[in-house]
């Protein structure tokens, strides 16, 4: 799992015993282990065996300071699952635009039913919504917010900040869910008790 997968990574590091190859996440994940000097880069791979094999653009979130550190192993999109049978109930169409999956998650409710299952415990799951609502409001805008060349009150970051708490108040996630894992949020899903789950195509 994840977080534990994290937390043995962190212990290992400690005691100088981290694996000769492992899996790790991008961006400031890496960083700290490549400051330490723990992580090796890796680009004579990039410039030899390796070379032209990657989407371009794909690798550069794991370079720190002009050099790459890890590589991706696969290229995955997060899509919203839906429940088939939810509905097909409320006679619903899979939305193809953001106001007909807000009339969902409305139609929902109104229903009793819980639109969406989150665990947003360990905050990635969550920032999920507002990563995608930002791309999409904003382009680039949370990216160069990220790198320091734009600013975190970009309107199109408070717009995006702004519809994820206007999900939170139309009540379209299940209760809890701060406090709920992962994999406690995807269980409401799983068990037919919320009609969407956003996540990567890895699960």
């Amino acid at each position: 799992e994840n977080e534990q997968y994290k937390n043995k990574l962190k212990i290992l590091s400690a005691s100088n015993e981290l694996p000769d190859v492992g899996v790790t996440w991008a961006a400031g994940f890496l960083e700290p282990y490549v400051k330490g000097n723990l992580f090796a880069p890796v680009d004579d791979l990039l410039s030899g065996p390796l070379e032209g094999k990657f989407i371009a653009g794909t690798t550069e979130a794991y370079a720190v300071e002009g050099k790459t550190y890890a590589l991706p192993i696969e290229l995955n999109i997060s899509p919203i699952y839906y429940n088939k049978a939810i509905f097909a109930k409320y006679n619903l169409q899979p939305p193809t635009t953001y106001d007909e999956f807000l009339n969902v998650v409305k139609t929902l409710t109104d229903n009793g039913e819980v639109p969406i299952a989150l665990g947003n415990k360990d905050r990635w799951t969550g920032s999920l919504w507002y990563m995608y609502l930002a791309n999409r409001l904003g382009g680039d805008a949370l990216e160069k917010a990220i790198q320091g060349t734009g600013k975190f009150d970009d309107p199109a970051l408070i717009n995006a900040a702004t519809e994820v708490q206007k999900l939170v108040d139309m009540n379209a996630f299940n209760k809890g869910f701060n406090g709920l894992s992962n994999d406690e949020g995807k269980s409401e899903f799983m068990n037919e008790k919320a009609a969407m789950y956003l996540m990567g195509t890895w699960e």
